[in-house]
């Protein structure tokens, strides 16, 4: 109970914080098409959210809702050909992860790549078109695509703490199914497998030594033949 309760604050927090988000992308757009300010509150997230190098000036025109725009544009391609060339070489086993662990390093590219766009561009513009682009840094901008940043931390940080139900993995070992995280030991010995050190009297214990796995890695054997290796996990008491 206690850890579905942690759950859902994780949960309810990330919720707030892409409500957030949108809603100060919203207030940036109002903004832009009344040619009015944004509220002052949302130029000190800007600077809040700054790195140490950087610097951010108070204003709110057409160059910063485009460079919001542009942000989230590349965001959205990277994602798409992210997905096409690296998708089933990692994590195969878990999607979730790979997802949330590729967008997160987009955006933090894509914060990098417009900040270097920004400070490129003075060199690329012709002179003549250079009088009609502002190209200081404007911390409404940043309030924004610091927010997306931020967001998205807190996404990979909820899920790495909390989890989402997947399929357990099935593996195929001559004619038995090994049910990843549901198949027995007691299951497997009955049908003739053996572990590698071990007897079916041992006792597994978790050492404890890593927080990635617990009990003990054993081959699978059967026959005399090796399978491949297993983590025999100790029943949960309380």
């Amino acid at each position: 109970m206690k850890f579905f309760i942690a759950a859902l604050i994780f949960f309810a927090a990330l919720i707030a914080m892409l409500a957030f988000t949108i809603f100060l992308y919203i207030r940036l757009v109002i903004a832009v098409r009344s040619n009015s300010e944004v509220p002052k509150w949302m130029y000190k997230i800007g600077h809040a959210l700054r790195t140490r190098i950087a610097t951010y000036k108070d204003f709110t025109d057409k160059s910063v809702l485009n460079e919001v725009n542009a942000y989230i544009v590349g965001v959205v391609i990277l994602s798409i050909a992210a997905y096409f060339i690296f998708d089933g070489r990692y994590f195969t086993n878990n999607k979730i992860a790979f997802c949330m662990y590729t967008e997160f390093a987009i955006i933090i590219i894509m914060r990098f790549v417009i900040l270097i766009g920004k400070l490129l561009v003075p060199f690329i513009l012709p002179k003549t078109k250079k009088s009609d682009y502002n190209f200081n840094r404007s911390a409404a901008a940043n309030a924004v695509i610091g927010m997306f940043l931020m967001s998205m931390l807190a996404c990979v940080l909820t899920l790495n703490m909390t989890g989402l139900p997947v399929e357990a993995p099935i593996v195929q070992v001559q004619e038995d199914e090994i049910v990843v995280g549901h198949t027995r030991a007691d299951d497997l010995l009955s049908k003739g497998f053996t572990f590698s050190g071990k007897t079916p009297n041992d006792i597994i214990e978790n050492k404890r030594d890593s927080h990635f796995r617990f009990g003990e890695t054993v081959e699978l054997i059967k026959d005399g033949e090796g399978y491949g290796y297993v983590n025999l996990t100790p029943q949960y008491k309380r």
